[in-house]
């Protein structure tokens, strides 16, 4: 039986890692689905020459990953429903912080079938857990809980052990959640030429 090409919609907060990070899987991707591209604005041509040659759609939005707009989150939410209702991708692949908090919320409310946002890191949102948390960090942790709240149509890849059990002791995530811990972003070993250490 032949598999069924599926619509995969990638979100992310940095179009250099598109490549640098995520370059092969996108390859291995569009070999038998569809893939689409969700990115704050492509300044360098040769990301957009290559994602082109590669066959995937590409859509560019506003958001600044390390600034805290509420225009500029809330303009990212609701173009992001917006190409999801028009794409209706079967899986929705979001990595990076607000691309994770922003995204698994909006595709769960447009009920997407497999939702797999990846957490590369939790960054200074969850630094000095003993002291006294910023208005900025409890507003992330309370968007970070309902974002990734236990789902059948959710599953949580973590790129380190350290992360997840972050989360399950501050309550964000439990026992419940379908989750994944990987070793990492992985490096491409025929794209790097070794070199002896010094």
């Amino acid at each position: 039986m032949v598999k069924e090409r599926k619509i995969i919609l990638i979100s992310c907060d940095s179009p250099r890692s598109l490549l640098d990070f995520r370059g092969k899987l996108i390859e291995a991707l569009i070999v038998k689905h569809e893939v689409i591209i969700f990115t704050p604005k492509i300044e360098h041509q040769e990301i957009k020459n290559k994602l082109s040659e590669m066959g995937v759609r590409v859509y560019e939005n506003g958001l600044n990953p390390s600034n805290v707009s509420i225009v500029s989150d809330l303009k990212y939410l609701f173009e992001l429903r917006r190409l999801i209702k028009a794409t209706k991708p079967d899986v929705f692949f979001p990595y990076t912080f607000k691309p994770v908090i922003y995204g698994a919320f909006v595709a769960g409310f447009c009920r997407v079938n497999h939702i797999t946002p990846m957490l590369t890191g939790l960054g200074y949102n969850f630094l000095n857990v003993g002291s006294r948390k910023t208005v900025v960090q409890k507003i992330t942790r309370i968007l970070l809980k309902l974002s990734l709240r236990a789902s059948k149509r959710l599953q949580i890849i973590f790129q380190n052990k350290d992360d997840y059990n972050t989360l399950i002791r501050a309550n964000i995530i439990t026992n419940k959640n379908i989750a994944h811990v990987v070793n990492g972003s992985g490096v491409d070993l025929s794209h790097y030429e070794y070199s002896p250490p010094i």
